[in-house]
């Protein structure tokens, strides 16, 4: 695979065509997966929104400035709806794009340097990136195009900024400038894009790659707008959207160091396979993280290898020093996903923010291997990972198939009710094996994804009690009638959560019922009106069954 001959390396078209033909081959069982969860809100907010609502986000929950993600998925929405195809070959062509810009950055940093086998070595890190099982929710799930957009501006600024410093054309800084202020309304990751672009020039000069004046130029057409649109944007989030911060909640800063210290060693975890671990594992990992002790021990490693760098930077070959750039990049993702939640639990959700740190990650591995072994142990290395890479988006799109399959047989399965009464649905499925599916909330996850895709109910007075993650397809509930009108709703396989919304579920009342968290494998549920009023129904191996009293 990193043998093949230089006709295909040197072309970035042609990369990219690999990229999207071997992208169809690993993905096209999950081609219609993905339209769960958070894609329903805005499935239903670009149905009802006017456009200039659904363009500022003004009835969405979370407050952000995402013009130009709103304004590309309702311009995609005008022109194909819903189909399944397109907007799977759309997730598909933004991976493509990006592997294959990852590959040009990589390829064209290393050339700059004269570090030989540059095409194979950019080419190892790009195909890496495309087939990482951490990609797979980004590109399955819908409601994640704006993580692939947001890196594909990203690196193709700093791909535009290395041919500036090749070539000091205005055009290159003119487009850049242009890409950097709408990426600002896409998805923080632009956050990176002004420290990146100042660390590429610093590496230049300081390995004297680069002429004073073109990184003085450099300076002047790339950190200095960048920097004022930075100001310009937190200004408006400060007056606009009076937070202190975009996305995250104002209290966020208000936590204890303990709580952002213990994501680093966790996600270093992660991305070295740590995902695919048991759970008992994983907890394991992950409760001695969060102990001083294990914390402590991270971070002195990391400071021993951070002194280690700095002592002998200089002494080391180029190709060392651009592993320790990709380093320090890898090191600025994990800071900015940091203050995210982090998915301890099951797999695929949340892999969206491990795929901001990917593409650094991998290409400073990559380079990592070639400076410790020969060409011949690193390439075996590599192709290695990529077979084991895509047996795992193997396996991940299998659990959304079945994911998929379980959603539409309780949709389609769906039992006749008659008017008047309120429905209750005790246990809806939140994910299994952490594939989105459809979840509990106060929208009325399961109204709202069948009126979408499977037309109007007999009866629409349904509510979302809560909802569980599925360990397997036969997981349900056991139901204990504790008095006329109250019942406690548990979950056998104790390694289940109740969730509600996108959190672990709890306590909350509404003007029909009142649920109340008596461990995260059990609630109790208390009907505030007459009994009869009610149906209240569980869902067991696809089919929805009704609970009946017990007299």
């Amino acid at each position: 695979m990193l043998g093949m001959r230089h006709s295909i390396l040197s072309h970035p078209g042609r990369v990219f065509l690999f990229f999207l033909l071997l992208l169809f081959l690993l993905y096209w069982s999950a081609a219609s997966c993905g339209w769960v969860s958070d894609t329903l809100g805005w499935l239903h907010a670009i149905q009802s929104d006017s456009f200039a609502d659904y363009l500022n986000r003004s009835n969405f929950g979370v407050k952000s400035f995402y013009q130009t993600t709103q304004l590309i998925t309702w311009l995609f929405y005008q022109l194909v709806g819903t189909n399944h195809w397109l907007w799977f070959f759309l997730h598909l062509g933004l991976q493509a794009l990006n592997g294959t810009l990852l590959f040009v950055f990589v390829q064209t940093l290393l050339a700059d340097f004269n570090i030989p086998d540059a095409a194979t070595i950019a080419f190892g890190a790009a195909i890496l990136f495309v087939c990482s099982p951490y990609a797979n929710e980004v590109i399955v799930w819908k409601a994640a195009f704006h993580y692939l957009q947001g890196m594909a501006f990203l690196l193709g600024i700093l791909v535009l900024q290395i041919r500036y410093l090749q070539q000091p054309k205005k055009k290159y800084a003119l487009f850049a400038f242009v890409l950097f202020f709408i990426s600002e309304f896409a998805l923080e990751i632009w956050y990176l894009t002004p420290v990146f672009c100042a660390g590429i020039l610093l590496f230049y000069h300081l390995n004297g790659q680069a002429k004073t004046r073109t990184i003085r130029q450099a300076l002047f057409k790339f950190i200095l707008p960048q920097g004022l649109l930075f100001l310009g944007h937190l200004l408006l989030v400060r007056v606009v959207l009076n937070k202190q911060n975009a996305r995250l909640e104002d209290g966020l800063w208000e936590r204890p160091l303990g709580y952002f210290a213990i994501k680093p060693p966790m996600y270093t975890f992660e991305l070295f396979g740590g995902r695919f671990l048991a759970q008992a594992i994983r907890d394991q990992v992950y409760r001695f993280f969060c102990t001083w002790l294990g914390a402590g021990l991270f971070y002195f490693a990391l400071a021993v290898l951070v002194v280690w760098v700095m002592l002998f930077f200089h002494k080391r070959s180029i190709r060392f020093r651009v592993a320790v750039l990709l380093f320090v990049f890898t090191l600025c993702s994990l800071a900015l996903i940091t203050p995210l939640w982090f998915p301890e639990r099951m797999l695929i959700v949340g892999d969206r923010y491990t795929y901001l740190v990917l593409p650094f990650f991998l290409a400073c591995l990559v380079l990592v291997l070639y400076n410790l072994g020969s060409k011949v142990f690193a390439r075996w290395t590599i192709i290695t990972l990529t077979l084991l890479s895509c047996i795992g988006v193997g396996y991940l799109n299998l659990i959304w198939h079945q994911s998929e399959k379980l959603s539409e047989q309780l949709h389609k399965n769906f039992p006749k009710t008659p008017p008047g009464k309120q429905i209750l649905l005790l246990n809806n499925p939140a994910f299994y094996k952490g594939a989105p599916m459809i979840g509990a909330g106060p929208d009325g996850e399961f109204r709202l994804q069948h009126q979408l895709f499977f037309g109007s109910l007999q009866n629409d007075a349904i509510t979302d009690v809560l909802a569980a993650n599925l360990l397997s397809l036969h997981d349900s509930v056991a139901i204990h009638q504790l008095s006329d009108s109250s019942f406690q709703v548990s979950l056998p396989n104790t390694a289940s959560y109740w969730w509600y919304g996108p959190d672990y579920a709890k306590d909350y009342s509404t003007a029909h019922y009142r649920v109340q968290l008596l461990s995260p494998h059990s609630y109790r549920l208390q009907l505030l009106q007459p009994r009869a009023n009610f149906i209240l129904l569980f869902q067991q191996d696809g089919q929805w069954k009704q609970w009946h009293d017990i007299d």
